[in-house]
This record gives structure tokens, C-alpha cells and sequence, in this order.
């Protein structure tokens, strides 16, 4: 082994995966066929989440060597990421079939099982990849796998038995994520001298940087938080408060940037949205419930889902993998919008199990509403309309690190809403009114079957929703266990962060002004 590869594996060890990317390419310039460097590399990419080139290098890996265990298992872990499911599938198969002994295939089939809505079997192939470890403190160390295990436990209605596997795996070696998500689920598991005694040890630890610091202290603070909610209000926002200015020492949002995307997109729509790229029935049975974070999307999509002909796929984020990338500059590159539809049916007919009626409950696909029109025209829209302030309120109570970037300051909360309520205006101006229903969640609480009749109707759903039959569905993201609940307006005029309130009813008004002056 020559040095310089010496150094790049030494670097992986590190994980110091952005510097190891840089040696990688440096030493392919020399040997560009070597199948260690490249299969190096491909990790490097993975590990940053830079998807596009990681599949490039394992799928050309995977030309060199079929029968790579780390080239099948990490392909078939970037496919999952970039929700090609029908790829994904393929290859986990293939792997647990070559090496049944290995576990990671394990996770990745009870990952794809998990968004097929099939948790019993999901549960299955965990409960392999258990017994192939042996050890639960070493299942421990992987927090994505103990999440998952935890967040199946909840969808089969075995709460109680969650908290207890994620407090036994937190024991182990008290990371500090795992007592956040330990807190969502039962945040009166520990008594307040206990909860003290974890805060401290965690304060006083040695960290390796200040970013881990700060993200770890993040996730602590948040999850004393919730322990406080309903035990004190003035304790419990303290937390909060100082979770969210550690969170935005980690979070990137630029508000400038989202305003030129929207900007693209609706240059982009203004100029093609005339064209005909598809059939005029594509999108057929195609449900997207979409509205700011944290506005009651969730709540929608359960009410949707009582109906046993909707299949409910969550929150994809395939529109944004699929479209993103064409308007985040200025140099914009058109999408190819008939690949874009047929990549998407694609994905929702592996997960759908021959149901009629598909839902995406992306928040965040307002952005491409008018977009998604062209590649799907017969698709509906639910958009979820929530007072401003108290859904900057709810997020702020929310561990948001990367997905939801903006939600750690009042004010990056403020200037998102602004953005938000521009492209949701333009969109309701330029599409018919048999596209898009506008529901407030204020309503939707208040009179409950009123407006979900109101949505079964705009949707062609025969009536046969079930109120009570919501309240088992599961919807893996943060209203994880507030959906199960009953329907209810606790949530309407908070009064919570009343401090922060009128700078940020200022600044949503001044961008909102921005957008009527460009």
C-alpha cells in the first residue's frame, strides 16, 4: 500500500470525509480505473450525501465487480436515498442472497418495507439484523437503527415498549440524539433530578469540535424541553431557546437564494407551462398535501388516509431530488419534464399495493406546484393554510437541523412564510380552482367533518372515511404522536415566545412587501 492511499484511509478513519474526497481525486488523476481508490471515493461521497456522484462511482464499481459486498450494500443505501425504490429493491435482494450473514441489507429491506406501510415484516428483518449483531450495545452506537426499530415499535402501537428499547440503548452510551428521541416519546420517563444529572454530564463533556458540541448540546436542550412542556412553561422555552441558538450555529438558510429559486420557477412556468410533455391523464389518483412545515399537514394526511383506497407514501422527497436542481441558478438548465413524470410514477406504483388514490404529503412541494402540474396534470392539490405565528411557533419546538434549515430564528421562520405565501399565491392565481383546495387548519380543527367531507369531495372520494380509524394511522415524521391523537384546537392562538412576536409579525411583513415590490 503506497503512502498516499495510506493517508486517504487514514483520513476515512477519521472521518474527515471531505478532505479524503480531495485526496481521492487527486490520486485518480494518476490510476482513474484503480478500484480501491474509486471504491474510497464513492464512500467519500456517501458520507456527504453527494448522491449523484456516489451513484456514478458504485454503479461503475458495481460493472467492475458484481459481487462487491461494500459496492452492492452502499449502492443499494444510495438508491434508497434518492427513493428509487424499484433499483433499491433489486440490489438489497441480490445482496442478502450473496451474503445472508452480512446485516446492512437487513436494514435497508426494512427501510423500503417501513415506506411500503408493511411494519410487521420491516420489524422481521430487524429483528435479523439483531440477532446477527448480538450485542445490543452495538446497536446501540447506530442511532439511525434505533430510531427506526423505535419508530416501528410506535406504528404497531407499541409505544411504551419504544421507550423502554431507546432508554436500554441510550443507557449504553448516552448519545445525545437518542435522549432527545427518547424524550418525543415519553418525556416523563425520567424524574427532574435525573434529567439534571444527564444535562450536566453532557455539559461538561469533552468534544472533539465545537460544531459537535453544539449539535449535541442541541439535541439535549431540545429534549429538556419537552420534559418541561407541560411541567413549566418558563423552564420549558428557556430550552428551547437555547437549543435553537446552538441549532443556528449549525443550520445553513439563506433567504436571498430561496427567493431567486422561486423566482426561476416561476420564470420557467410562465414560459412552458402552455407545452404539452405528457398525456393529459398522467397523475391520475395523485394526492399532494403540501403547506409550510408544522401547519397540520400531517392531520390531513391522516384524515385522507382513513379512506382504504389511499395509500399514503409520507413525505417523498422525490419532486425536490427530481426538480431542484434545474432552478437553484442562473444558469437554468430545463428539466426534462416527461422523465420527471415517468420517474415519479415509477417510485409511487412500487409503493402504492394497487390502491387508487397515491398521497405525498411533502410540505414542501408548494415550491413546485405548477411544475408538478406539467408532469402530472391530473394530480390534486391539498394546500394547508395555518396562522403565521403560531407555526413559527411550532416549529421552533422542533430538532431541526438540515431538512428544515430556517427554523431555529423567528426571523428565518418569518422570511420562509413570506416566501411560502408568494408562490402559494402565485400558483392559486395561474391554476384552476379544480387543482388546488385551500383548507385552514383552524377550520379543519373546528368543525372536523365539515371540512373533511369538503376534501373527500375535491378529491372524488367515495365517503367512506373514518374519524376514529385516523387515529391508528402513523406518519413517520414529527406529529409521529400527536396525530394519534383526537382532532383538537389546542394548538390555535398560542401564546408561547410572546417576546419574539411583533419582530417577527415585522419582518414577515417587510419581505412580504419585498415580494410585492419584485
Amino acid at each position: 500500500m503506497n503512502s498516499q492511499l495510506s493517508l486517504i484511509l487514514n483520513e476515512v478513519k477519521k472521518r474527515n470525509w471531505s478532505y479524503a474526497e480531495s485526496l481521492c481525486w487527486g490520486e485518480l488523476k494518476k490510476n482513474p480505473n484503480d478500484f480501491l481508490l474509486n471504491k474510497v471515493l464513492a464512500l467519500c461521497l456517501l458520507m456527504q450525501k453527494k448522491y449523484m456522484g456516489a451513484t456514478e462511482k458504485y454503479e461503475f464499481l458495481l460493472k467492475k465487480n458484481e459481487d462487491d459486498y461494500d459496492v452492492l450494500n452502499n449502492l443499494s443505501n444510495v438508491y434508497l436515498a434518492e427513493e428509487k425504490f424499484v433499483e433499491a429493491n433489486s440490489l438489497i435482494n441480490l445482496c442478502i442472497s450473496k451474503y445472508p450473514d452480512k446485516f446492512h441489507a437487513y436494514i435497508h429491506k426494512a427501510e423500503l418495507l417501513f415506506k411500503q406501510r408493511n411494519f410487521e415484516s420491516a420489524i422481521k428483518n430487524l429483528q435479523i439484523v439483531f440477532e446477527i449483531i448480538g450485542d445490543e450495545s452495538k446497536i446501540s452506537k447506530n442511532n439511525d437503527l434505533v430510531q427506526l426499530y423505535g419508530d416501528l415499535l410506535i406504528a404497531t402501537d407499541k409505544v411504551s415498549e419504544a421507550a423502554v428499547f431507546v432508554k436500554r440503548n441510550f443507557d449504553y452510551h448516552g448519545d445525545s440524539f437518542l435522549f432527545y428521541y427518547l424524550m418525543t416519546i415519553d418525556p416523563n420517563i425520567y424524574d427532574e433530578a435525573s434529567l439534571k444529572e444527564i444535562i450536566a454530564n453532557f455539559e461538561k463533556e469533552n468534544y472533539l469540535s465545537l460544531t459537535k458540541k453544539n449539535l449535541s448540546l442541541s439535541q439535549v436542550y431540545f429534549g429538556a424541553a419537552r420534559f418541561y412542556e407541560k411541567k413549566d412553561k418558563v423552564k420549558s422555552e428557556s430550552y428551547y431557546i437555547k437549543a435553537n441558538e446552538l441549532s443556528s450555529l449549525i443550520q445553513r438558510y439563506k433567504p436571498l437564494e430561496h427567493q431567486k429559486i422561486i423566482k426561476n420557477i416561476k420564470s420557467y412556468y410562465l414560459k412552458n407551462h402552455n407545452q404539452k410533455f405528457v398525456d393529459e391523464n398522467c397523475g391520475e389518483g395523485l394526492i399532494f398535501v403540501l403547506g409550510m412545515p408544522r401547519s397540520g399537514t400531517s392531520l390531513v394526511e391522516s384524515i385522507i388516509a382513513s379512506n382504504q383506497d389511499v395509500f399514503s407514501g409520507g413525505e417523498l422527497i422525490s419532486i425536490p431530488l427530481l426538480l431542484e436542481k434545474y432552478f437553484d441558478n442562473d444558469d437554468l438548465t430545463e428539466p426534462d419534464i416527461a422523465k420527471v413524470s415517468k420517474n415519479y410514477i415509477k417510485r409511487v406504483e412500487f409503493l402504492k399495493n394497487n390502491q387508487n388514490y397515491f398521497l405525498d404529503k411533502l410540505p414542501a412541494n408548494f415550491f413546485h406546484i405548477g411544475v408538478i402540474s406539467m408532469a402530472l396534470p391530473k394530480a390534486k392539490f391539498i394546500h394547508i393554510q395555518r396562522d403565521p405565528w403560531d407555526t413559527a411557533i411550532s416549529l421552533f419546538k422542533q430538532l431541526y437541523i438540515s431538512n428544515v434549515p430556517f427554523a431555529s430564528k423567528f426571523f428565518t421562520i418569518a422570511c420562509h412564510i413570506a416566501n411560502y405565501r408568494h408562490i402559494m399565491d402565485f400558483w392559486l392565481q395561474k391554476l384552476s380552482n379544480d387543482k388546488i383546495l385551500t383548507v385552514r387548519y383552524e377550520d379543519i380543527v373546528s368543525e372536523k367533518e365539515t371540512y373533511s367531507q369538503k376534501i373527500f369531495d375535491f378529491l372524488g372520494l367515495k365517503n367512506n372515511k373514518d374519524l376514529h380509524e385516523r387515529e391508528k394511522f402513523f406518519s413517520r415524521t414529527a406529529s409521529k404522536l400527536q396525530v394519534r391523537e383526537g382532532i383538537h384546537g389546542k394548538s390555535i392562538k398560542k401564546s408561547d415566545f410572546s417576546v419574539f412576536r411583533d419582530d417577527f409579525l415585522e419582518t414577515l411583513n417587510n419581505q412580504r412587501r419585498y415580494w410585492e415590490m419584485n
